[in-house]
């Protein structure tokens, strides 16, 4: 038994997605329908949005703990177990 290898067209949102782009990420997803059937999507938004556009209901308390937890993890993995030089806080503060 062969199964045939599907093609992946994905999308990387960057940084400079903002919460005001729910409505083109539901576009986006409305318009995939024919697309869906004959490959997989893949859509990478900013880590900071992936709670918020998993629901349509606006979650900002849940958004904001989620952004601190990354962070907080960043701080740990790179300044801590790495020992890499990364400013925590700008110079200027």
């Amino acid at each position: 038994m062969t199964d045939a290898i599907r093609p992946l067209i994905a999308g990387n949102w960057k940084m400079n997605g903002l919460r005001s782009s729910q409505a083109e990420f539901d576009a986006m997803r409305e318009g995939a329908a024919a697309v869906a059937a004959k490959a997989d999507l893949l859509v990478c938004p900013p880590a900071i949005l992936i709670a918020s556009l998993a629901t349509r209901e606006a979650r900002p308390i849940e958004t904001v703990l989620f952004a601190v937890g990354l962070t907080a993890a960043a701080v740990l993995l790179f300044v801590k177990a790495l020992a890499l030089p990364v400013p925590i806080w700008p110079g200027w503060f």
